[in-house]
């Protein structure tokens, strides 16, 4: 799932440019919308990640420093 792997390069510092946030975002989106038409469908690991995700992209936002296109 791209969004646990999105949360596990976060956790590894591994920097992300605004465009994949948003990409990530996108797909959070998504899989929301599954889940709520899915209630049964366990989602507990993906919960955390998306609140991290979610966090990162927040901090990102106030410090203006996503990574730069071209790993710069």
């Amino acid at each position: 799932m791209e969004i646990l792997r999105f949360n596990n390069e976060l956790l590894r510092s591994i920097d992300h440019t605004e465009e994949e946030f948003i990409e990530v975002l996108a797909e959070i989106d998504a899989y929301e919308r599954f889940c709520e038409d899915h209630p049964d469908y366990p989602n507990n690991r993906a919960v955390l990640a998306i609140e991290n995700i979610r966090e990162n992209y927040r901090e990102r936002l106030k410090k203006h420093d996503f990574l730069q296109e071209g790993g710069q």
